[in-house]
């Protein structure tokens, strides 16, 4: 298929998709709601299929092929580095704050806004949580279990981030 051609596999596009809408649920059992905001946790189950079980497959793949040569060791702080200086800050956060005011707002403009004020505490964040799980990620779970490991750790970086896109009613309601 398509998606094995890129290194997808539907098991992990499977388990983006749950954990990452299964950690909004849990974000918002914690907001004392009266009810859960369906469409959101559907925004965060797509998330999660797409970006979380999809495009981290693509990336990571990438990075196995350009550190191939460098010692265990090596290879596995060269990752954590790319993925926390380049990859995080340059396109994961901001693909999460235009998809989410996309999805949740109908517009990126209410996305893009968010990121300018949240970009540089979203990126610290990222960074205390991600680069500790990177390094074990990269130096001792094998290939395979990368994404599902990583993606057992988004389950807990998405309730961050589900709190974060509930906290304004302007991001987490359609208009």
């Amino acid at each position: 298929s398509i998606l094995s051609r890129h290194g997808v596999s539907r098991r992990n596009v499977t388990l983006g998709a749950v954990l990452q809408s299964t950690g909004d649920l849990v974000a918002q059992h914690g907001e004392a709601k009266i009810s859960y905001d369906w469409w959101r946790c559907f925004a965060f189950f797509i998330w999660g299929a797409l970006y979380g079980g999809g495009v981290n497959a693509v990336i990571y793949a990438k990075y196995d092929t350009v550190f191939l040569r460098l010692p265990q060791v090596w290879a596995a702080l060269a990752k954590t580095l790319v993925d926390n200086l380049l990859h995080s800050p340059l396109l994961y956060i901001p693909t999460f704050y235009l998809y989410y005011g996309w999805m949740l707002n109908g517009s990126t403009k209410n996305g893009l806004s968010r990121l300018w004020k949240e970009w540089w505490p979203t990126t610290k964040e990222v960074w205390a949580v991600w680069i500790p799980a990177q390094i074990v990620n990269f130096s001792v779970v094998p290939v395979r279990q990368r994404i599902p490991f990583m993606l057992s750790i988004c389950f807990l970086w998405n309730i961050v981030l589900s709190k974060r896109a509930g906290r304004d009613d302007s991001f987490s309601q359609l208009t």
